[in-house]
């Protein structure tokens, strides 16, 4: 079978009708009959009957649609991607970042970023980091912006800036501590994350080396906010990076230092084989900055009552 007998044939065949397969592939229903017409004499068999007005797929038309459906869903990736890639350098930096990043202190440095330069830009979209990788290779995004961990080949990764692993509490917990150690969280109900990232795996490992077991909550949270908000109702404590700690939540929280450090790695992700705009490229030089200074500003400024 050729591709446009596959397309056509798949859209008939999960439509139920020649008049909605045109429709949804945007092709006139005469065309839409000739294509299968010449399908079924490509193949020599008919691959529908028509039954009290209805199309019923043949026997070997049920057998070809389960090796055609996932070819035909390719196909579609491969529209999306050929649309996608029309799409570059329209002057628009978009951006995929995880929520750590995104939800707050990325979106200031875009906003700073436009009183220099008023003529750019920007689309942003929130992922976990595994989903952030999908979408630069789907070239839906250009940059993507995770924490530093795994290695994702056929992408260049530079580093924004590193900062230190807190513990976030209700501020009746550790009160009487500058700092907590991994035994002081231990004895702690813990927070976890769903889709455990690269600060997750860094905390559990270090619970593992001290020999430390998982005190857990029972509490999964999707996002260090939404976990940052669990601690503030007094629901157990959360380590995460500096970003999350400072992001705007639910209710006031007391921030920790850990030691000893935990340290991590805010990266921006490319694809190696495709250039960034020279905007694209000034913006990540002006991100690691700005991120640097907000790394600053947060250590200097963690509650040390």
């Amino acid at each position: 079978m050729r591709i446009r007998h596959i397309e056509v044939f798949n859209a008939i065949y999960s439509i139920g009708s020649v008049s909605g397969a045109a429709r949804y592939l945007n092709i006139t229903q005469p065309t839409a009959s000739k294509v299968l017409k010449n399908a079924e004499h490509y193949l020599g068999y008919l691959l529908f009957i028509r039954v009290d007005g209805k199309l019923i797929p043949t026997p070997e038309a049920e057998i070809l649609y389960k090796k055609t459906a996932e070819i035909n869903s390719q196909l579609i990736e491969l529209r999306q991607l050929s649309e996608n890639l029309k799409k570059t350098g329209t002057g628009k930096i978009k951006i995929a970042a995880i929520p750590a990043i995104g939800l707050e202190f990325l979106p200031r440095a875009m906003q700073a970023y436009q009183q220099l330069h008023a003529d750019v830009q920007f689309e942003i979209q929130l992922y976990q980091s595994q989903d952030v990788v999908k979408a630069l290779f789907a070239h839906e995004k250009d940059i993507g912006i995770i924490f530093a961990g795994e290695s994702y080949p056929g992408t260049t990764q530079s580093k924004l800036t590193q900062g230190q692993c807190v513990c976030v509490c209700a501020q009746d917990i550790f009160s009487d501590k500058v700092t907590v150690t991994m035994a002081d969280i231990a004895n702690q109900k813990i927070i976890s994350m769903e889709n455990s990232g690269p600060l997750e795996h860094i905390f559990h490992h270090e619970l593992a080396n001290e020999a430390l077991a998982n005190n857990s909550a029972n509490i999964t949270a999707q996002t260090y906010l939404v976990a940052k908000n669990l601690a503030a109702l007094g629901s157990g404590v959360a380590v995460m990076d500096e970003f999350s700690a400072r992001t705007t939540s639910y209710g006031a929280v007391s921030i920790k230092p850990v030691v000893p450090p935990l340290h991590y790695q805010v990266i921006a992700v490319t694809l190696e084989q495709t250039s960034l705009s020279v905007d694209a490229e000034r913006f990540v030089r002006f991100l690691a900055k700005f991120l640097e200074e907000q790394t600053i500003a947060a250590q200097s400024s963690i509650d040390c009552a």
